[in-house]
C-alpha cells in the first residue's frame, strides 16, 4: 500500500492570504476542514496516510483519523516531504498537499494507479506549483514558484500528469475561495463566504 505523504502546518499559521475575507478562527477551522478532506480522500484511494507536521492538534487530528505521524524537521516543505517519503524506504509513496478542498477518493485512485504501472506522477496547481508528486523510492523536492517544471524534470519522460479540479484547485486567495465554492463538489465551502 503506498505511503500517502502530507505536510500539514499548525491550522492556526494556515491561509494568511486569505485574512481580507475571513478571519482567524474561519481560516483555522478552513484549514482543520480541508484537511480532513484530504486524510480521508487518501484513506478511501487505500493510501496509508502518514501526516509530517510539528503542530500537537495537527497530530491529535491525524491519529484520530487513523493516520501515523512524523515529527516536521522544521525546515521547509521540500524537507518535511523528503522527511516523509523516506519512511516509504524504495517503496511507492505519493505526497499531497493537505489544503485540496475538492479531492476525491477518484482523483487519488487516478494517481495511484499511474503508480501502480510504475510510472511517476505529478499534478500540477493552477499557479504553477505541484500538488502532487508520487513516486517510488528517493525524489528531489523543489516546492516553490514554478515548481512543476522543476518536479517534471526530476520525475523523468515517463511521468503521468494528471489534471483534476480535486488535484489542481488549492485555496490561497479570496479569489481562489469563491471559485473553488462554485465548483463542482465545493458547496461545502458556501458558509466561508461571507
Amino acid at each position: 500500500m503506498p505511503i500517502a505523504v502530507i505536510p500539514l502546518k499548525a491550522f492556526h499559521q494556515g491561509k494568511e492570504r486569505l485574512s481580507p475575507a475571513l478571519g482567524a478562527g474561519d481560516r483555522e477551522h478552513l484549514a482543520r476542514n480541508t484537511a480532513t478532506r484530504v486524510l480521508a480522500a487518501c484513506v478511501a484511494a487505500g493510501l496509508d496516510p502518514l501526516v509530517v507536521t510539528g503542530d500537537e492538534a495537527v497530530a491529535h487530528l491525524a491519529q484520530d483519523s487513523g493516520a501515523a505521524t512524523l515529527p516536521d524537521p522544521g525546515l521547509g516543505l521540500d524537507e518535511a516531504a523528503s522527511a516523509g517519503v523516506a519512511t516509504a524506504g524504495p517503496g511507492r509513496w505519493c505526497l499531497v498537499h493537505g489544503d485540496l478542498p475538492l479531492v476525491t477518493p477518484a482523483d487519488m485512485l487516478l494517481v495511484t494507479s499511474s503508480l501502480t504501472e510504475g510510472r511517476p506522477v505529478l499534478a500540477p496547481a493552477r499557479d504553477g506549483g505541484t500538488n502532487v508528486i508520487a513516486g517510488t523510492g528517493p525524489f528531489r523536492f523543489s516546492h516553490g514558484p514554478a515548481s512543476f517544471h522543476r518536479h517534471l524534470a526530476a520525475a523523468g519522460p515517463t511521468t503521468r500528469i494528471v489534471i483534476r479540479a480535486g488535484l489542481t484547485v488549492e485555496i490561497d486567495t479570496p479569489g481562489d475561495l469563491v471559485a473553488a465554492a462554485q465548483a463542482e463538489g465545493g458547496s461545502w465551502l458556501e458558509p466561508y463566504l461571507r
